[in-house]
């Protein structure tokens, strides 16, 4: 049974925050459907976004100390950093 036909049966959806390096252009937009990852020769923005679990293909094996609260930008860069 695939995970769509468990969440109608069930009524349940499973959503995940994300934090994902996006262009400038789409985190200015603030539409949903114009979200775009940063290209690697440009400096983009790290934003928090929520995810259907059933639109993740894979996750990393990479662990990070992330900080408690990713609401400020000084946060969200930080996490950027240990990424690079």
């Amino acid at each position: 049974m695939d995970q769509s036909a468990a969440t109608e049966e069930t009524g349940t959806l499973y959503v995940v925050e994300v934090l994902l390096n996006l262009s400038r252009d789409s985190v200015r937009n603030r539409s949903a459907s114009d979200i775009k990852p940063c290209p690697p020769d440009e400096k983009g923005e790290m934003q928090v976004v929520p995810i259907l679990t059933r639109l993740i293909d894979a996750i990393s094996a990479i662990r990070l100390y992330i900080p408690n609260d990713l609401r400020s930008f000084d946060s969200r860069c930080l996490v950027l950093k240990s990424l690079q």
